[in-house]
């Protein structure tokens, strides 16, 4: 009987201080915490088994077609495990970017849905890069969907205050360090920075900012010219890999030339300039004509 009353004793006791410690705990957390907050408090070193679970449930919903679901997995992934990348630097921040900017848009009803998921795809990578700085894939994605969102332009600098070609240029300019020595990567890399950096410039003439204008030309310039010198010293690449180098460097050069001539007032000199430029297009570059028109049409009103 002693026994039993001890017993009931402790338990009453052990009760009691169980109920003051859930109260208390209630009182310092009233909300409970998030799933992935539990997921580290409980598993630990066991992140990377949940999260690839989580991975598994994106892609089937992906298969499926369920895109939204599939994007609630991809943040829980990158909540867990931020910083995993596999052996080439893909992380599951690209992979979710680009998710939400070409999948799951693809499915809005209307054009401010869609371009609401554009910018949330965008704001994903950039996320992301705040984890990893320095990862090339997400610089390229985040590139990628800065070029996507031209379209939507009043969504995109309503929630990050900047161009979406600003933002796609700034992206390459941060590949300039990654790939300054990688003859491979650089290549392609350059291409792009030229394709970006003239839409850009392109936009400064447009917005009457001629010397950020001449800047950004004078950077692609400056980018063709390591990008050749890295690829005559290592091994050679194809001849025609070569000459697209020498030609995006002309064009490059002769846009800086439109940019100096605005900026100093000779409108003339730009017009001619831009002709000389328009004319060396082939005739299927349509989009590039059309930018050139525009550019064209601006300091023709002025």
């Amino acid at each position: 009987m002693k026994r039993i009353a001890v017993g009931i004793a402790a338990f009453v006791l052990v009760s009691g201080a169980l109920g003051w410690l859930e109260a208390r705990a209630r009182a310092a957390t009233p909300r409970p915490p998030s799933i992935e907050v539990v997921y580290r408090a409980l598993f630990g070193g066991l992140r990377a088994p949940v999260a690839a679970v989580r991975w598994l449930e994106a892609d089937l919903d992906f298969r499926k077609g369920l895109y939204r679901e599939a994007a609630r997995d991809l943040r829980a992934v990158a909540r867990i495990t931020p910083r995993a990348t596999n052996r080439v630097g893909n992380s599951v921040w690209d992979y979710g970017a680009w998710h939400l900017a070409f999948n799951v848009s693809k499915m809005a009803p209307d054009e401010p849905t869609r371009c609401r998921y554009i910018v949330d795809g965008y704001r994903f990578g950039r996320d992301g890069l705040a984890v990893l700085p320095d990862n090339a894939p997400l610089h390229d994605i985040c590139a990628a969907i800065a070029a996507k969102a031209v379209a939507c332009r009043d969504a995109f600098e309503s929630a990050f205050g900047r161009a979406p070609e600003e933002a796609a240029w700034g992206h390459f300019l941060a590949l300039q360090s990654v790939f300054r020595d990688d003859v491979g990567p650089r290549i392609r890399w350059s291409f792009g920075l030229s394709v970006r950096g003239e839409i850009w410039g392109q936009r400064l003439l447009l917005t009457d900012r001629p010397k950020e204008a001449q800047n950004v030309f004078l950077t692609v310039v400056e980018s063709l010219d390591l990008t050749r010198r890295l690829a005559e010293e290592g091994s050679t690449p194809p001849g025609g890999t070569l000459f697209a180098l020498i030609r995006e460097r002309e064009s490059a050069e002769k846009w800086s030339d439109v940019a100096r001539f605005v900026a100093s007032g000779d409108r003339g000199a730009a017009i001619r300039r831009l002709r000389d430029l328009r004319a060396a297009q082939p005739a299927d570059a349509i989009e590039w004509i059309e930018r050139i028109d525009e550019v064209l049409r601006h300091l023709q009103r002025r």
